[in-house]
């Protein structure tokens, strides 16, 4: 009986979470569904995504963002890793990352590391590694995904 009530409980929420989760048909309306639905993100501008494979994307968009733990919220880049799913696209993460002037060298979650580049280096990318461009800066944002 003991195990039965853990199954069950199991279960419900197995199907409780699932419900949580936002599909979109599209890679592009899951990104928007960080502003519209979730509230992660104001003021959302995509800067650039690049392709993983045909069932992953990584996106580096700006917005405003809250900052730590508290409700002030400022204008930083944020880093989001999208994937393709059986009931459509979803954000399987997706982290602010600031400025560089927040002197923040890099920041990483369940999938991903990000952080800042100059422009200037010569970064020899790895095999799960990318540079995403940021328009007229002096830098790049590097995404290094965990797998």
């Amino acid at each position: 009986m003991k195990y039965f009530l853990i199954v069950i409980f199991s279960l419900v929420l197995v199907a409780c979470t699932d419900d949580e989760v936002l599909y979109s048909n599209t890679p592009d309306k899951a990104i928007e569904l960080l502003e519209s639905e979730v509230g992660f993100v104001k003021n959302m501008n995509v800067i650039q995504e690049t392709d993983v494979n045909v069932n992953r994307k990584i996106y580096v968009f700006e917005g405003e963002g809250a900052i730590s733990d508290n409700s002030e919220y400022k204008t930083q880049y944020f880093v989001a890793l999208v994937e393709k799913q059986k009931k459509g696209w979803v954000v399987l993460e997706s982290l602010g990352i600031g400025k560089p002037s927040d002197r923040s060298i890099a920041t990483g979650g369940n999938y991903f590391q990000a952080g800042f580049i100059d422009i200037s280096e010569n970064l020899q990318l790895k095999k799960n590694q990318y540079a995403l461009n940021i328009p007229e800066k002096d830098y790049s944002i590097w995404v290094e995904l965990l797998e």
